[in-house]
Formats: C-alpha cells, sequence, structure tokens
C-alpha cells in the first residue's frame, strides 16, 4: 500500500505538472481533460487514505485534499466508462437472454435495507417477482442440492442491467463515493468538515446518478435520515454507499471488511462454515515463483491484511 501511495502521488504531481500543447490522445474516460485526471487522482488518494486510516494517522493529508477542494465533486466529473447497447463494450448480463441471467436475484440483505429505507431504487435495481408481485429478496448461499428454488418467487434485476445496458456505466470512482469517503472521514474526525452535509450531498449525487428521483422526506425522515432514529451514522454511511455501487461489488466487499457494515444476514450454506472471506487467495502461480513471501503472508481466507483492523 506504501508504494501505491507513493505512485499516486507521483502521478499526481506528474498530471499537474503536464505541459504538453496537444491534448491527451486516446483518453477514454475525460476525452483528454488533465484537471479531471487531477481530479481522480485525488479522489482515489482519498479513497486509498480512508481504506489505510485505523492503522496510519492520515489526518493531516486527508484535510489538505478536503481543503483543497481538488477531487471529484460532480457527476459530471466521474471517473466512469459508458456502457453502449450493443456488443463489444455492453454490459455483460444485456448477452444473457435465458439461463444464466435467473442467477442474478435481489439477495435478502438487500432486499430487507432498501424496503427498511423505502428507497426507489428498488424498481430501478430490481423488478417485482413473477408469484408474488412484490420485491423478493433470497438468503445468499443456498444449498442446491438441499433446497429447491422457484426463480419466480424472488425479484430479477431490472432493465437497466439487461434491457437498457447503455445506461450503465463502470465506475472507477464518482463524486458520491468521494463525498462518502469524506463524509466518513469526518464523522470519525480524521478532517474538520460536516459530515451530515457531505452525507447527504453524498445521498443526493447517487439518486441522480441512478436516474431516480430523491424522495422530498428521504433525508428528513426515516432510516436514511443522517444520525435520528437511533441509526448509527457510520452504518448509514457504509450502507448508503454500498447501495449506491451495486455495480461494484469488491469495493462493498472491501468497506464490509474494515467497518462490518452494511450488516450482511447469514448465508443459508456455506463451505467456509458461515465466514464471509475477508481476502483473495494468492494465485498458484504465486507459490511456485515468490515461495518465500508466499509463506510469510499466508494464504488464508480469513486472514486478515495488514490494514483491515477491528
Amino acid at each position: 500500500m506504501g508504494a501505491f501511495l507513493d505512485n499516486l502521488r507521483k502521478g499526481k504531481i506528474a498530471i499537474k505538472n503536464y505541459s504538453g500543447a496537444a491534448a491527451l490522445e486516446g483518453d477514454i474516460i475525460f476525452n483528454g481533460d488533465l484537471h479531471k485526471w487531477e481530479h481522480f487522482a485525488n479522489s482515489l488518494l482519498i479513497k486509498a487514505l480512508v481504506r489505510i486510516s485505523a492503522r496510519v494517522d492520515v489526518s493531516a493529508e486527508l484535510q489538505q485534499l478536503y481543503d483543497e477542494e481538488n477531487f471529484i465533486q460532480t457527476n459530471a466529473d466521474n471517473a466512469v466508462f459508458g456502457f453502449t447497447d450493443s456488443q463489444p463494450n455492453n454490459f455483460r448480463m444485456a448477452n444473457l437472454r435465458a439461463g444464466d441471467f435467473n442467477l442474478f436475484i435481489l439477495s435478502k440483505t438487500m432486499e430487507e435495507i432498501l424496503k427498511n429505507l423505502n428507497d426507489p431504487r428498488l424498481a430501478v435495481f430490481f423488478r417485482p417477482a413473477d408469484n408474488t408481485g412484490d420485491y423478493g429478496g433470497l438468503l445468499n448461499g443456498p444449498d442446491a442440492s438441499q433446497t429447491s428454488i422457484t426463480v419466480a418467487d424472488f425479484s430479477l434485476t431490472g432493465k437497466i442491467f439487461r434491457e437498457e445496458p447503455g445506461s450503465l456505466q463502470a465506475n472507477f470512482i464518482t463524486a458520491w463515493e468521494t463525498a462518502f469517503l469524506l463524509a466518513e472521514a469526518a464523522e470519525r474526525g480524521l478532517i474538520s468538515a460536516d459530515a451530515k452535509t457531505l452525507y447527504e450531498s453524498g445521498v443526493e449525487m447517487a439518486f441522480d446518478y441512478w436516474n431516480t428521483t430523491l424522495p422530498a422526506d428521504y433525508l428528513t425522515s426515516g432510516s436514511a435520515a443522517y444520525g435520528q432514529n437511533g441509526e448509527t451514522k457510520i452504518e448509514q454511511i457504509i450502507t448508503q454507499k454500498w447501495v449506491a455501487n451495486i455495480i461494484n461489488g469488491y469495493e462493498g466487499w472491501v468497506d464490509f471488511r474494515r467497518t462490518g457494515f452494511p450488516k450482511l444476514k447469514p448465508v443459508a450454506a456455506s463451505l467456509n462454515n458461515g465466514l464471509i472471506p475477508v481476502r483473495m487467495p494468492y494465485p498458484a502461480d504465486e507459490e511456485a515463483l515468490n515461495q518465500e513471501n508466499f509463506n510469510a503472508a499466508g494464504n488464508d481466507i480469513n486472514q486478515r491484511v495488514w490494514w483491515d483492523v477491528d
């Protein structure tokens, strides 16, 4: 992580100091706009610093980044790649016309969270179950050898993931994710800023990103109101980021590992004694070509990486 941070900082400086007369050619993210690349680098640095903040004092650097305001702040500047309606750059699920498509089912965790929030994105991300007409989630990890599952009893993914994939984007990092990271930093006392304002900005931009109208009372009453009704603020921040990042499962997994949020329901069946892995296993090549370091690091999927602490 140290080398990654150093390279990221050097990359920021290189972008800032770039003085080429011609625009950056072949840029499919920002169309050659180096200022947006600088914003991207700073947002990515904010993410990396928050991720290691339980182990390293990053408050001074985070405060400087926040004060300079040179990071992604609007959805217009998001670091994303737009999918197309047709191949070769369409979303994978758009190609699944039968069989595999039915494996993508609303989880019980997501169902309960979105219903508890009274969140209209439920109808964007998923469709009502054929047999009930309601949104129904399946507990993760069903044992296919012992459980008979009728797909029509559960909600499949919404039109945006299959019929309208040209509306989707692959997220590298966005304005709303950056806002949630800064809200977390503020709530943890890592920066001097208004966590509530940052949280609400993140929610508003996330709804806008998913082309969903934000209910007038969403942020003033109920479970989404910041710090109200007995809600835990860090849990609210991470849960909202998790929902908005539905297309980026790895990011949600990382946040769950380091925070324990959102509160995932236990899996129905497991090959890991009910535990959710906290790290990826190393590939076989690593053991063969780098055995000394491989043995020192271990390869247990339940062994936390260095920054993942309580």
